[in-house]
């Protein structure tokens, strides 16, 4: 089994179940590419892909998803070429 999916599937079952201890995730187009209990790392790596525009996420087991970066849709899902970041990780107590 290659890593990457071995990560999908820790992330798949992990995130968002509320449990603790707290895990991050970085996903790179859907691709579990971090996994760390540091959230400064997992921060960082997720900023960097998202200044280069790479659809990815930022989740953790607590809350599921903190950050997220990708092409910004219409209502009806067709691509209206804008980006579109979200980042809440102020909201959530992350950082001040």
């Amino acid at each position: 089994m290659s890593k990457v999916k071995e990560l999908n599937e820790l992330a798949s079952k992990m995130v968002g179940d509320g449990k603790k201890k707290n895990v991050f995730f970085v996903c790179d187009n859907g691709n579990t590419v971090m996994v760390t209990t540091q959230f400064h790392f997992a921060y960082s790596l997720w900023n960097h892909m998202k200044n280069i525009n790479v659809v990815s996420t930022l989740e953790d087991r607590q809350t599921g998803v903190i950050c997220s970066a990708g092409p910004e849709y219409d209502e009806n899902g067709k691509r209206v070429g804008g980006w579109e970041v979200l980042d809440q990780s102020r909201y959530f107590g992350f950082r001040s």
